[in-house]
Parts: C-alpha cells; structure tokens; sequence
C-alpha cells in the first residue's frame, strides 16, 4: 500500500479531473474535499471516489462544465439546481450563499437538486463554524424523511409529521369542509356587518 503525501494526491486529483472536463477552479475545489476526507480520517468519501466521478462522467451522470442556477432567491433563502454537475462546487457556493444571508438576516437556508455527491457532510457545516455560526446539513432526504415517519411518534400522537406536513392536512379539510368558527366570535362579526350594512348571503346562513 503506497503512502502518498496530500499535496501529491490533490494534484492528481486535479489533474484527472481537469482531463474529463472540469474546470481548474472547480477541480481544485473538488480535489480539496476529497482529500480533506483522507486527512481526517474519512476514507469512504476522499481519493477513492475520483475514480467514481470519472466513471460518471464517462456515462453523462455528471456534466463536468454545467453551471448552477439560482432558481429561487429572497433575503433567506436559495433554491439552486445544479444541472447535474459536481456536487461539491455547487453545495460550497450554496453554503457560502447561505452563511452572507445569515449575516445579515441571522438565519438562512438553501436546498440543491440536481447534483452529483457532494462528498463528506461535516465539510460545509464546518465552513459555517468558521463563521461563528451553527449548520445544519442534510442529503438524500427522502430517505431521511422516510426513516423519521417510521420513528415511534411521541405520546399523545398517532403518527410523526414533517415540519408543516400537520398544517397542510388540516388546510386540505378546512378547505373542503370549512373552518369551525367559535360562537361568540360568528356573533360579534355578524352584529359588526349589521353596523355597517353589509348584506352578505353568509350571514344569513343558520347558526
């Protein structure tokens, strides 16, 4: 088994990478997640992917020179789609994006699609670390989603929900079947379009 020192292994990891079509700038980037894996003591996700993203490449699962797209912007939030270029360019900038926003508006998130790994996790987390800040990272998060509905729900509940997923049934039934409204209140705004002449079919509707 050679020992190879990182430095060396970056370069040929540019090196293989800039001759399938990646730019020196996104191949530096790449090849430096990569290795950083190996340094810390990630193996599964450093050089021995390269021969991997070679393949894919080989077989048009990756597009060695597609640019990402913002698709969706605001103040705190970023939704990229990636073209089905590298990962790890387009989750660096999404986490660079991510931590600026947060600057300013001290929470931000971004969400990617359409791209290729991304390599190790802890990488982009980290970079908001370095910023003073706390990151959250998630990938294949169907899978995630899936595994946390199959978790035991809390006591009290028949089922875990996904953050909003309550909020949306409940706004499909009241939708179809309308919004119970509390028999004080129904009095005070039928006394109040009373007042003000208001002469709406709904209110003339039985209690």
């Amino acid at each position: 088994m050679p020992i190879i020192k990182a430095e060396q292994l970056r370069d040929l990891a540019e090196k293989l990478l800039i001759a399938v079509g990646a730019s020196r700038k996104d191949a530096t980037t790449i090849a430096s997640h990569s290795i950083g894996a190996n340094l810390v003591g990630h193996d599964s996700h450093g050089i021995i992917q390269i021969p991997t993203y070679i393949d894919r490449v080989k077989r048009g699962h990756i597009i060695p020179d597609a640019s990402y797209e913002i698709v969706k912007d605001s103040p705190t939030t970023t939704v990229v789609d990636g073209h089905w270029g590298f990962g790890y360019v387009v989750t660096e900038m999404a986490m660079r994006t991510t931590i600026e926003k947060a600057r300013s508006q001290n929470i931000a998130a971004a969400t990617v699609f359409r791209q290729s790994h991304i390599g190790r996790l802890a990488d982009y987390p980290l970079m908001a670390s370095e910023a003073n800040m706390i990151g959250l990272i998630t990938a294949d998060s169907t899978d995630f989603a899936m595994y946390l509905k199959s978790s035991r729900p809390a006591k009290g509940f028949k089922e875990v929900y996904y953050p909003g997923e309550l909020e949306h049934l409940r706004r499909v039934h009241h939708e179809a079947n309308g919004i119970d409204v509390d028999q004080s209140t129904w009095d005070q705004l039928t006394q109040l379009a009373r007042e003000y002449g208001i002469n709406d079919a709904l209110l003339k509707m039985e209690n």
